[in-house]
């Protein structure tokens, strides 16, 4: 397990704080790149400037980041001051700034090793012939978005809000900087979620996704920040591919959506209490959807009726 934490101090400016295997005999620290000595279990560390590094874990579950698993309940303190975390709520991304003054330390940046770790699609491209690569994580009803490794938002939706805009800015030469967007929206008609990500007015193919690893064919789009952006037509729907990809299959179990453009598919239900779609994942096979279908009615569809042809 590797915890990240990236924090300001106003006499020594940024830094990163990196633990391998946090809290096990073969803990490894680093601070701003350089390894520190660290003994099994030890928990307070040497800062810069004289500060002082303490780890902890949480006793509250709900102060633990979402973006993370459930099993790290780390959390740091710079003279016994938590660094922000990101949201557990996964409205935004800052959790601390409602305390008062003084009370926290501000987080230059949140890492995306969460992110990462659940991803559901994954899209890389290069800008200046220098590579980079955007990743989602969508976790029942909160998306996530990394960009280069670095959480750059994370929003929460509901029945009445099933789609989201993540802006970005992507480095290019010389100081340039390249506009992206990534649209995610419930496709009611379809049931099932489509992603659309565009960097520098270029529609960005999704080159790996979680059910299926690779996706077979794409190349990564080369964009140069000096050239204008091309004038091209917008997918017709969200990752739906290309003409030269493989068909939908004619019949799906209940629950089950299928993308054209990965060939894999997605696993959703309606919340009864919430009436909002719940995202449940990406899978290689329609059963396998159908299965995690079926094992999620109990939490959120206990009166759900299927058709006798389709249970088990």
């Amino acid at each position: 397990m590797v915890r990240v934490w990236n924090f300001v101090l106003p006499e020594s400016g940024e830094h990163t704080f990196r633990i391998e295997n946090i809290g096990m005999n073969l803990q490894r620290v680093y601070l701003d790149g350089n390894e520190m000595e660290s003994r099994p279990g030890q928990e307070s560390f040497a800062g810069p400037g004289g500060t002082l590094l303490r780890i902890k874990q949480c006793a509250d579950q709900g102060k633990t980041p979402r973006s993370i698993d459930k099993e790290a309940k780390w959390t740091l303190l710079v003279n016994e001051r938590q660094v922000e975390e990101a949201a557990s709520t996964g409205n935004g991304l800052r959790d601390l700034r409602s305390m008062g003054e003084g009370s926290y330390t501000i987080a230059t940046g949140f890492d995306a090793e969460g992110v990462v770790q659940n991803a559901c699609r994954k899209y890389n491209f290069t800008v200046d012939s220098v590579p980079h690569e955007v990743t989602v994580a969508h976790r029942e009803c909160v998306w996530q978005v990394s960009l280069d490794g670095q959480l750059i938002d994370q929003q929460s939706h509901t029945l009445n809000d099933n789609c989201g805009t993540v802006d970005m800015k992507v480095p290019g030469a010389n100081g340039a900087i390249v506009p992206g967007r990534l649209q995610v929206d419930w496709m009611f008609a379809d049931l099932k979620w489509g992603y659309v990500l565009t960097v520098g007015g270029m529609h960005v193919p999704a080159s790996w996704t979680k059910a299926k690893g690779p996706t077979e064919g794409v190349v990564p789009p080369a964009i140069q920040s000096a050239a204008p952006a091309p004038v091209v037509a917008q997918p017709p729907a969200a990752d739906s591919g290309s003409s030269d990809i493989a068909p939908e299959p004619e019949s799906l179990p209940q629950g089950v959506s299928y993308d054209r453009e990965t060939k894999t598919f997605q696993a959703n239900i309606k919340d009864a209490k919430t009436t909002r779609y719940i995202c449940l994942g990406e899978f290689a096979s329609a059963s396998a959807a159908h299965q995690k279908y079926l094992e999620a009615l109990s939490r959120y569809a206990p009166d759900k009726k299927l058709a006798p042809a389709l249970v088990a």
